[in-house]
């Protein structure tokens, strides 16, 4: 749990170019997972604002090279997209929300 933290922490990094939030305050990261019988293998699976977001293939690639760059434990990074649960305004993190100047 500990490695999964620091993945978290570092995708923070990544921003969506429409809403200035990272993809994890955003709550688009949806899962990240180690494998279990090989460790180099990273598997995250994220959401998107919409079904048709145009910046899928950025969001993939910048979690990959980010990814490899600072774990470089990892020889496999596989990144899927899920609509499971479809992504809504309620998964901001309180983070992000703070970001966007919205109170709850």
């Amino acid at each position: 749990m500990e490695e999964e933290n620091k993945v978290r922490d570092v995708l923070k990094g990544i921003y969506d170019p429409e809403i200035p939030i990272n993809i994890v305050d955003l709550g688009l990261v949806y899962s990240i997972e180690i494998g279990k019988e090989d460790k180099s293998i990273l598997t995250i699976t994220i959401g998107l604002t919409t079904i048709n977001c145009p910046n899928v293939t950025d969001f993939i690639e910048s979690i990959k090279s980010i990814c490899f760059k600072e774990f470089p434990n990892f020889t496999k990074v596989n990144v899927n997209v899920s609509f499971d649960p479809p992504w809504n305004p309620d998964m901001i993190s309180p983070s992000g929300l703070l970001d966007l100047n919205i109170l709850k």
